[in-house]
């Protein structure tokens, strides 16, 4: 009888440790994110340059912040591992009242179906200060709020500046960027967008129907999908130049007459 009691208390240990080693990789796991997600926000802050300089914008930071601080089973957890690893260290063959105590805490946090998407781990913050007024700006409603469409728009071409640095590294290649809407903005700061982007191995590429616009004239390559005269049904590719507009067009023959 003794023997019987013997083993079943061995093999009840035996599966207190197999519990409690997935926990503490599970906890490790988590960990190591919420150190990841601290080093980078503080690498993508260090890559918000100041190649996209933006009127009254003083200061431009972004900030990840990581949610699992905030995740109910976070703490216990976190002591958990540490009376885990007392534990392992103390010799002992049977574990304290305190470790049980914790180990029930997890267990009890911890539901079978519970899923976490890295996405759901962390928290995006843009940080600005705008005409000497700090924002915190955490999703698409607070940027629209807190500045001009035009302004939002360069704002977003600014941090997404930083994340594609980021993620290009070192390596030595060109990145195309479609833009949409790029027409709505003033003429100066979208010169200023192609400037920093040129600096950035960035190429734009956007579908601009307005060909008297002198954003037109930022673009390299300008192309125009027409009809074919002798294929109706058939799409060319025809490379054509900004139309200018009455004004410009004065403005160039004045300064034509000035010249001779």
């Amino acid at each position: 009888m003794l023997k019987l009691l013997e083993d079943q208390q061995q093999q009840l240990i035996q599966e207190g440790r197999n519990l409690s080693d997935d926990l503490d990789k599970f906890f490790t796991v988590f960990r190591d994110l919420n150190r990841r997600i601290s080093a980078q926000s503080r690498r993508l802050s260090e890559e918000v340059a100041d190649d996209l300089r933006l009127e009254g914008i003083t200061k431009a930071e972004v900030r990840i912040q990581s949610t699992i601080d905030e995740l109910g089973f976070w703490e216990p957890l976190k002591l958990f591992a540490q009376r885990y690893k007392e534990w392992r260290e103390s010799g002992q063959t049977l574990p304290s009242e305190d470790y049980l105590n914790t180990l029930a805490d997890v267990v009890d946090l911890l539901r079978s179906d519970q899923q976490y998407s890295f996405e759901s781990l962390l928290r995006l913050e843009l940080h600005l200060n705008e005409g000497g007024t700090d924002l915190v700006i955490k999703n698409d409603r607070q940027l629209l709020e807190s500045s001009s469409h035009g302004m939002a728009y360069l704002i977003l071409c600014k941090f997404l500046l930083a994340f594609t640095r980021l993620l290009r590294g070192d390596a030595e290649i060109a990145i195309h960027w479609p833009i949409d809407e790029i027409g709505t903005l003033a003429y100066h700061n979208v010169e200023k967008l192609f400037d920093a982007c040129d600096s950035n191995r960035i190429h734009i590429v956007g579908a601009f129907p307005n060909p008297e616009s002198d954003v037109l004239l930022l673009f390299a390559n300008r192309y125009l999908i027409d009809r074919d005269d002798t294929q109706p049904n058939k799409r060319v590719l025809k490379r054509i130049e900004p139309r200018l507009s009455r004004l410009a067009e004065r403005l160039q023959e004045r300064q034509q007459e000035v010249t001779v």
